[in-house]
């Protein structure tokens, strides 16, 4: 009987940090800065930029 009340202590434990841990992951934002030095904003217009059209599409641009 002893023999099983530690390890199901354990799992019960582990899944009560893996179920709190998602919580708090749910409750937070990500923000995600992209600066590319001596890059200038114009550079964009010069050639085809797909992914970072996408990104400044849904994002924030700044000069």
């Amino acid at each position: 009987m002893h023999r099983l009340i530690a390890p199901l202590i354990l799992i019960l434990i582990l899944i009560l940090t893996l179920f709190s841990a998602s919580l708090v992951a749910q409750d937070r934002n990500a923000v995600v800065l992209i600066s590319i030095d001596g890059f200038m904003p114009d550079y964009f217009e010069r050639t085809e930029t797909p992914n970072y059209d996408l990104i400044i599409e849904e994002g924030v641009l700044a000069d």
